[in-house]
């Protein structure tokens, strides 16, 4: 059926269609309706009617078809088959009140229908005509003898006494497709899991296309799922979809793409026997690498899928029917630990899951409001979207969106960019699962203002890779906490009117901090932009110096302070290790020394690079508890560089993770 039809026909029945509109070749108007005719007559006309509306319906012009059954109960009111018709053509295109109206006339015209009595009590339900749907599943449960409808309406009489105002969502605008036809983001194929890149211009989403052999997939074994890419271009006119990479794509299903706050990294789900989370990183040439499964134990001999990030980097949430659960899928949440890998793996708890499915999380940028698809809980029908708030440290109850945004199809899959809503819903049956747009501002955080970042080498201005925090000034609590791409760019929405400080480090460069406060001018079309210039370290000359030389204060023999693998803390006996070198620095107070960090070659480069600098951090700040001045003492990690012994063994590996320090002159 043509959609633009529907949602003509759907804005006319809104806004009423006087009785009688529209011209028909064998129909009768309203003068012809309200004549006294002979009953014979009459009943003649309203079955032409009804079969004029049939065919209208099977050539797809719904108003038509709408109107027509509408003039045949004109002439005969209790002309039930067009009474019916006219309830089910309003229920297919979800006009919940209009058909509330309808079934609610024809258990007046048809008494002791259970079938009824049931639609209109469902329909005063979508309406949130709560007390009525009451009434008529309270009409209906009398009536029935099927256990299966009795359970369904008992459900229902819950849900309108206890749950009222949680499945009602006031000022939410209608929810309208993305876009129409088949040549944007949505077509006749199923689109769902839409995420929209930081910069706010490309929409990634899965799409299922057809296997060979098969024009459009009925079940996911006729069909593959692949991560496309959309741009919004003038107009909101969105371009046709992309494969997002061919290094993404493989004989498996790729899915529920999730990028971090610069757009460097994308997290998505890869199924073949099993779903596992995977990554790829943006390269400074513009291409993914080659993906991997993330490290740790998130993924396994079991599905996990649809990762979402904490803006931290932190957190990793994500669905998975792992054992330990509280039901199929739940929304679990892993730790990142200092070596780099997702573990402490543990279950949101039965405040979250249930005996059924919690799928596809998605948290707020600022971390307060996680949103997730269930089925499990009693909500407008199959999977509804629901979300609940963070509170300090411990996550509240959650609540369903709602109608509009839920109805009895199923919804699911929810992101947000600034005050718009994406997600996917199969409502048009005719079409799939499709994606669909809501402004919804309470899931943006109050008062919000965009930023744009940008990392330059100072000299040459060239952009530059580095590790990103972000720290709300107020409170010191950590907003961000991320290593950015060498394209050096990301963008991200903070609170209005706050003080925030934005630090970077890059390997070879001095750190920088910078602070900033974004203001209400400052939208997704202008966002705050703020360059941060990393000035490199100049290198000096380190002449050297021999362990022992007569009637001079030499420094002690070079010195080494070794870690755990993933550790910067300093050992047991780091007292022991800095002795000389302490003492050294005491007695020549114009000597400056600098402390490199190594690691070994476990783990990614970026992180390795980052682990390397935390661990001459860690020696920089325990001479300077010791009384040595902090500009006296240059840090630098080599990340695994430079290594000492063969990473092919425990032993040369641990002789890599370590420290050194140096003399500079």
């Amino acid at each position: 059926m043509n959609k633009s039809l529907l949602l003509f026909l759907l804005a006319m029945l809104v806004v009423g269609l006087p009785a009688g509109h529209g011209r028909y070749r064998r129909g009768a108007g309203r003068n012809a309706a309200t004549k006294k005719v002979d009953p014979a007559v009459a009943d003649s006309l309203a079955r032409a009617n009804f079969r004029e509306g049939q065919l209208a319906l099977d050539t797809g012009n719904v108003q038509a078809a709408y109107m027509a059954f509408r003039t045949a109960v004109r002439h005969v009111p209790n002309f039930e088959a067009a009474h019916l018709a006219t309830a089910e053509l309003l229920e297919n295109l979800q006009n919940y009140s209009r058909a509330y109206g309808q079934w609610a006339n024809m258990t007046r015209l048809f008494p002791n229908n259970a079938h009824y009595e049931f639609s209109a009590g469902c329909a005063a339900f979508r309406s949130a005509k709560y007390a009525e749907s009451q009434k008529h599943l309270e009409a209906f449960t009398k009536l029935s003898i099927s256990p299966d409808s009795l359970h369904k309406a008992k459900d229902f009489i819950a849900m309108c006494c206890a749950t009222k105002p949680e499945l009602l969502q006031e000022g939410v605008q209608i929810p309208e497709v993305l876009d129409k036809g088949d040549r944007g983001v949505n077509t006749r194929l199923d689109e769902y899991y839409p995420v929209m890149k930081p910069e706010g211009y490309h929409l990634v989403y899965t799409r299922m296309v057809p296997k060979k052999g098969n024009r459009r997939p009925s079940r996911r074994e006729d069909g593959q799922e692949d991560l496309f890419d959309s741009r919004r271009g003038r107009g909101g006119v969105w371009s046709a979809g992309k494969i997002l990479s061919e290094r993404l794509e493989s004989s498996d299903n790729e899915s529920a793409a999730h990028f971090t706050a610069d757009g460097h990294t994308v997290l998505y789900t890869e199924c073949d026997r099993h779903c596992r989370i995977m990554e790829s990183h943006l390269g400074s040439d513009g291409r993914w690498s080659k993906p991997s499964a993330i490290q740790g134990t998130v993924n396994g001999s079991f599905d996990s899928k649809a990762a979402v990030l904490s803006p931290d980097g932190k957190k990793l949430y994500f669905s998975s029917n792992r054992p330990g659960g509280e039901g199929k899928f739940d929304i679990w949440v892993a730790h990142l630990a200092q070596n780099g890998r997702w573990d402490s793996v543990a279950n949101m708890g039965p405040s979250v899951n249930t005996a059924e499915d919690e799928l596809a999380p998605y948290l707020t940028t600022d971390g307060k409001r996680l949103f997730f698809s269930s089925n499990g809980r009693k909500g407008q029908g199959g999977l509804d979207l629901y979300a609940m708030d963070r509170e300090g440290k411990d996550w509240g109850a959650p609540y369903n969106l709602g109608y509009p945004i839920n109805t009895k199809s199923d919804e699911m899959s929810f992101c947000l960019s600034g005050d718009t809503a994406y997600f996917a819903s199969n409502r048009d049956r005719m079409k799939g699962l499709d994606i669909y747009k809501v402004k919804y501002g309470s899931g943006r955080p109050l008062h919000s203002s965009y930023i744009q970042v940008k990392l330059i080498d100072s000299a040459t201005k060239r952009q530059l890779p580095a590790a990103v925090s972000i720290v709300a000034t107020e409170k010191g609590n950590t907003i961000a906490d991320f290593h950015m791409g060498y394209q050096g760019t990301f963008t991200a929405y903070l609170a209005t009117g706050k003080e925030f400080r934005i630090s970077a480090r890059q390997d070879g460069y001095f750190d920088k901090t910078l602070s900033f406060t974004p203001q209400d001018r400052h939208t997704r079309e202008s966002p705050l932009r703020l360059t941060v210039p990393l000035r490199q370290i100049p290198k000096p000359k380190i002449k050297p110096q021999p362990a022992v030389s007569k009637g001079k204060d030499n420094p002690p023999s070079l010195v080494y302070v070794h870690f755990e693998t993933g550790q910067y803390n300093l050992p047991k006996n780091i007292d022991n290790i800095l002795k000389d070198w302490l003492a050294y620095l005491k007695r020549n107070s114009k000597v400056r020394i600098r402390i490199t960090g190594h690691t070994d070659n476990t783990g990614e480069d970026n992180l390795n690079s980052e682990l390397s600098v935390r661990r001459a951090e860690s020696v920089k700040s325990y001479l300077v508890r010791k009384g040595i001045g902090a500009n006296r003492l240059e840090t630098e990690g080599r990340g695994a560089k430079e290594p000492l012994g063969s990473n092919n063994t425990e032993d040369g590996r641990a002789k890599n993770r370590r420290i050194e320090c140096r003399v500079l002159r």
